[in-house]
């Protein structure tokens, strides 16, 4: 279940982002570009050129967990 809360920080990679990226690509735009680590428990958001699509990366400490989110925006 992908559950969010006030407690997690929520992370915008600041690029538009390929839709077709998968887990662990995703992940190592977190590590490699953000300079953070998918591991902390925080929720990385990712958005498309268009801003019409969005991806949720999200790891529960200690990695047993590992969650994307997709999701279709529309207006």
């Amino acid at each position: 279940m992908f559950n969010l809360n006030n407690s997690m920080r929520y992370w915008l990679y600041p690029q538009p982002t390929d839709m077709r990226k998968g887990f662990y690509t995703l992940s190592g735009l977190v590590t490699d570009q953000m300079g953070q680590s998918e591991r902390s428990g925080d929720v990385f958001i990712f958005l498309n050129r268009h801003c019409t699509s969005l991806k949720a990366l999200h790891m529960e400490h200690g990695g047993l967990n590992k969650l994307i989110y997709s999701r279709y925006l529309t207006d």
